[in-house]
């Protein structure tokens, strides 16, 4: 079977900060931030009202499904 080159699925870019030479760096809230942000953008087709609907679904401890976050309002 010949090679398939394909878009990968999920690109993320993230703001590194400079290594400070701890033998296991953790991410930042910044950069979980960063991820969050990007995954839920992936998720609903980064659809401005649907983004602010997972994002308020999350911070009321809600878990977001896709298709209510992408829901027209009042249906």
């Amino acid at each position: 079977m010949g090679r398939v080159d394909a878009e990968p699925v999920l690109q993320i870019t993230l703001p590194l900060p400079a290594w400070d030479g701890q033998e296991d760096p953790k991410l930042t809230p910044e950069q979980l931030d960063c991820i969050a942000e990007q995954l839920i953008r992936k998720a609903v087709g980064n659809n401005p009202q649907a983004v602010a609907e997972a994002r308020r679904r999350l911070e009321a401890g809600e878990t977001p499904v896709v298709e209510d976050c992408t829901r027209e309002p009042g249906k």
